[in-house]
């Protein structure tokens, strides 16, 4: 039996965030993922009685120590995308937010998607990426 891989996506805003999650979402679902999209109380809830470690799980930057470990030993793979950080911002605001929400974080995450090459830049400056 082939078993569907585990997509968990953690909705922090729902006025900011749900449109894009849930195009996201069809897009997995068409793919053979199945979509686990809510609140961090409700993703740790089903990562608790998870008994394997399988399944990616997209965050922002911002979930606390206790959450990163859960998800390391709940999933394969920790991806950021961040929906905050878009384009037209300064390097200032940039390595700002950054560093606000990532730097102690930062070698948990597995990927980062960004949207353009400044916010890369940014990105790997502020947190010795490369």
């Amino acid at each position: 039996m082939n078993l569907k891989k585990n997509l968990y996506i953690h909705l922090e805003i729902s006025s900011r965030e749900l449109i894009s999650n849930l195009l996201l979402s069809i897009f997995a679902i068409k793919k053979g993922f199945r979509v686990h999209l809510g609140d961090l109380y409700s993703l740790k809830k089903i990562l608790n009685k998870k008994k394997n470690k399988k399944g990616i799980f997209i965050a922002k930057g911002n979930i606390d120590i206790e959450t990163h470990k859960l998800v390391k030993n709940k999933c394969e793979k920790l991806v950021s995308i961040d929906q905050e950080i878009t384009p037209g911002f300064s390097d200032y605001y940039y390595k700002n937010i950054i560093k606000t929400r990532y730097s102690f974080l930062s070698k948990n995450f597995d990927l980062f998607f960004w949207l353009n090459n400044k916010i890369k830049k940014n990105f790997e400056s502020s947190l010795q990426l490369k």
